[in-house]
């Protein structure tokens, strides 16, 4: 007799994997808005970047997996905004190098840890022996199985 599709591992995995990461972006954006006047996805864009500034836009787009567009479209309110700075290439004037500010330094400084801190509050506080950072290894070792594509 076959399961109900929802109670396969698999499946079930793969939905509760969908859910837990829009949860945790939809309280990571209302935190980040509130405290720091910036959205998850900017916070995203911000830690990729300071992961490989200086970068130019390309690089940017492939590290986000999105479209050169996509980040093109954004560069000018976050620059305007003092998060960003984007200069031309010096080898090649069409193309641009994009760097953080030191107030987008100090926003990642301070937003990072604090959003660290609640998610283990959220943990802590269900009760459940629930370990963030087990959790987060087991999921790299998850994708890594994933992306290998052996079968």
């Amino acid at each position: 007799m076959d399961q109900e599709p929802t109670t396969r591992p698999a499946v079930k995995i793969a939905e509760l994997t969908t859910h837990a990461a829009m949860l945790l972006e939809a309280h990571a954006d209302e935190y980040l808005r509130k405290n720091f006047a910036i959205t998850y996805h900017q916070y995203v864009l911000f830690a990729v970047l300071s992961e490989k500034e200086p970068t130019d836009l390309t690089t940017l787009a492939a590290c986000l997996n999105v479209s050169k567009a996509a980040v093109s479209k954004r560069l000018p309110g976050l620059q305007e905004a003092g998060y960003l700075v984007a200069v031309p290439a010096e080898h090649s004037k069409r193309s641009l190098t994009v760097t953080l500010t030191d107030k987008t330094r100090g926003i990642l400084a301070q937003a990072g840890p604090e959003l660290e801190a609640l998610l283990h509050a959220k943990l802590e506080h269900s009760g459940l022996p629930l370990d963030a950072d087990l959790l987060a290894r087991q999921l790299e070792v998850l994708v890594s199985v994933l992306e290998d594509g052996d079968e």
